[in-house]
């Protein structure tokens, strides 16, 4: 087993520009995970209203997935990739400058919403430049460059502001943010499909998202999936303190979640690719939940907390890339990063949500915290199980480009497998009708 297979050298480009991209700006994300302490520290801001600085940039996120989406479906989805970092590197500065609490936290607010529009354009041009068959790879390329990049940005930070301080923090931040911003405008292509036929005002906006049955059942699938998931943030380092653990265990258990990724990632996508993507998402649900729920039953043992993150890990590259890959498929080209940005809100609302029931339960103490997870994974994973296959069909758009001269073959939606000619035994499965 390698880190990288053969199969992903094939690929696009367009797919490396993104996975390299986005590997400088995760690695380069130094402001945002010391935000309230830079405000409190440095600035004499109060814990209050440091808080509210990190809230109000967490609100922005969630802004960003709606008009981030939308932009992207309108404009286009390199005017959103190029933009969002070039603004969000510009807005990181000047909070630099801005004095006033109140003026921080609009600063703030603004800065959540330009650097995190991007990630539905990002998510739309994946899915342009992918065949249907290779759509769970690139997405588990992605996730995987996402997590070694906030793992080293988060400890590149750290350095960063012991040998250089807050301000020189920020401008690094900044500077990696422009860096990917130029190499998109260079050599990433705009990727939109050119709809033959403008769609109606009824097949347009959020409202056409939300008219359709499977993208609502994903979302409530993947929200409630994503609840569970926060608690692995939020109240799992507070339950392995109470039982008299130092913070040094949870950082070794978080840490190992990242090698397992790092080592596993492409392993397992190598594999789930072959089965019906509902059922890989429900696994992934059940593991996820079952995982977690197991640490509430191995007491101070920490090989059996290994074990369980372990579990808990497996669920996670089960149901994430190919809960990306199912998204993807579903979505009508014209619509795809309005898709994508639902998918993110469910994620922004699930890690608000999360820890307010996570501090319930662990409150009310006992078991609640663990089986009600466990309850939730479940309800997840049945909402996965209702979700039609995969359409064959491709919706009716051509890539943007010089019009076909005579004798070409005809022009088939970017990222959809021909039909008579499926890549693989994932698109046959995705074909194959359920009983």
């Amino acid at each position: 087993m390698t880190l990288l297979p053969r199969r992903m050298r094939g690929l696009p480009r367009g797919v490396w520009v993104l996975v390299a991209g986005t590997l400088i700006t995760r690695a380069g994300s130094f402001a945002v995970p010391f935000l309230t302490i830079y405000l409190h520290n440095e600035r004499g801001l109060s814990l209050r209203w440091a808080g509210f600085a990190l809230a109000a940039y967490g609100a922005g996120g969630m802004v960003a997935s709606l008009t981030g989406g939308t932009l992207a479906d309108r404009l286009g989805r390199k005017p959103v990739v190029v933009g969002s970092p070039l603004l969000g590197g510009l807005a990181l500065i000047a909070l630099l400058f801005t004095q006033a609490p109140l003026a921080v936290l609009g600063v703030a607010f603004l800065a959540g919403v330009v650097a995190e529009a991007g990630r539905p354009a990002i998510s739309a041009m994946l899915t342009d430049l992918t065949p249907l068959d290779r759509r769970i790879d690139a997405f588990a390329l992605f996730r995987l460059v996402i997590n070694l990049g906030f793992a080293v940005g988060t400890g590149l930070g750290g350095i960063l502001i012991t040998h250089f301080g807050f301000a020189r923090l920020f401008v690094a931040d900044a500077a990696t943010s422009w860096i990917y911003a130029a190499v998109a405008l260079a050599l990433l292509p705009e990727t939109r499909p050119q709809a033959r036929e403008a769609p109606d005002s009824r097949q347009r906006g959020f409202g056409a998202v939300l008219a359709d049955p499977a993208f609502r059942r994903f979302w409530a699938g993947s929200f409630v999936m994503a609840v569970v998931f926060a608690q692995t943030m939020v109240t799992l380092p507070l339950a392995l303190t109470e039982r008299g653990f130092s913070t040094a265990v949870y950082g070794g258990l978080i840490s190992a979640n990242g090698v397992i990724i790092i080592a596993s990632e492409f392993w397992i996508s190598g594999r789930s690719r072959h089965f019906p993507p509902h059922r890989v998402m429900a696994l992934g649900a059940v593991l996820l939940g079952g995982g977690y729920a197991a640490m509430g039953m191995v007491g101070r043992s920490i090989p059996l907390l290994l074990g369980t993150v372990v579990v808990w890990t497996f669920g996670e590259m089960l149901g994430s890339p190919t809960g990306q890959a199912y998204l993807s498929a579903i979505a009508p080209p014209h619509l795809r990063g309005r898709y994508a940005g639902g998918l993110g809100l469910a994620w922004s609302l699930a890690f608000t949500v999360g820890p307010i029931l996570g501090g319930v339960a662990l409150a009310v103490g006992g078991a609640s915290l663990w089986l009600g997870s466990l309850a939730l994974a479940l309800v997840s994973a049945l909402l996965f199980l209702t979700l039609p296959p995969v359409p064959t069909t491709a919706p009716v758009a051509i890539p943007a480009g010089p019009p076909a001269r005579p004798g070409d073959p005809a022009p088939v939606a970017p990222g959809l497998a021909i039909p008579d000619q499926p890549r693989g035994r994932l698109l046959a499965r995705f074909a194959r009708p359920r009983s």
